[in-house]
């Protein structure tokens, strides 16, 4: 019996992250055991830490214990705007400076583990994964929050029978606007590079990548990976009943994926061929 292919999507590791959930695409788990079901989630095997461990290093590393507090990000980012904060006390942005202190797996292993050479890539890579699942989940409960936010205050202005832009004056004068929702996470290359090779560190050779970013197809455009259409028995051979879309596979080594036009010398294992199922950009499911 033919082994199942493993498609796993990227760089979203929420489903928050992204539109509708494809079937038969899974979101990779970094060891959280999160609370997506199971044949929607994909851990990778012999993970450095286990749950337990993850998480502990992950509260420790963000320094935001308290994140996983239902309600406490935008708390902690509405006290971070205020006036005379601390610039450095956003959560979201001290995350995403974690994420930039290990670009490229450069950055240190999570503190107190002895791990070096492989074991210590792949503990790091772990690392930026957890951290990426973490800046995931504050922007999808920033977003959640202020959807919320703006539809109390539409209800607010219906019921005082007033027109939209004098609801907006009203909101603006009595502190009841947000700020502009948050930018996807993964809008720039800087922001999911990291990610993609800590995941092709971690994910078995045989695992598929899917993806319909625009920022990701655009950027492997420009970079001359070698996407390719795909449909009939081929694209069922990946992902059965995929429907409607244009489709484009391809097949090249990891380094090509992120950019780079030789071997990287601290990351060999993305000389391996990777194969990458996209949905076309602007199609997104």
């Amino acid at each position: 019996m033919a082994e199942t292919t493993v498609l796993i999507h990227f760089p979203e590791l929420l489903p928050a992250s992204r539109g509708t959930a494809v079937p038969g695409v899974r979101h990779l788990d970094p060891g959280l055991s999160s609370g997506l079901a199971p044949e929607a989630r994909f851990t990778p095997p012999d993970l450095p830490l286990d749950a337990r461990a993850a998480a502990r290093w992950l509260a420790q590393a963000t320094g935001y214990a308290g994140l996983f507090a239902p309600g406490a990000l935008r708390a902690a980012d509405a006290a971070a705007k205020a006036p005379g904060a601390d610039p450095y006390g956003d959560p979201v942005s001290a995350i995403v400076g974690e994420l930039a202190a290990l670009e490229g797996l450069g950055g240190a292993a999570p503190a107190g583990d002895p791990a070096t050479g492989a074991d210590a890539s792949r503990l790091r890579a772990q690392a930026v994964l957890l951290l990426a699942w973490e800046r995931e989940r504050g922007l999808a409960e920033v977003r959640a929050l202020g959807a919320a936010h703006g539809g109390a205050v539409e209800r607010l202005g219906a019921t005082l029978g007033l027109e939209p832009e004098d609801m907006e004056e009203l909101a603006a004068a009595g502190g009841l606007a947000l700020d502009a929702a948050p930018e996807a996470p993964y809008a720039e290359p800087g922001q999911w590079q990291p990610v993609l090779a800590a995941m092709l560190r971690l994910l078995p050779p045989g695992a598929v990548l899917y993806v319909d970013a625009a920022p990701v197809l655009d950027f492997w455009r420009e970079a001359g990976v070698p996407l390719e259409p795909v449909a009939g028995a081929a694209l069922d051979a990946l992902l059965p009943g995929a429907g409607a879309g244009r489709r484009l596979l391809a097949r090249c080594p990891g380094r090509v994926l992120m950019g780079a036009s030789r071997p990287l010398a601290d990351a060999p294992w993305l000389d391996e061929e990777r194969t990458v199922l996209a949905r076309e950009a602007g199609a997104g499911e």
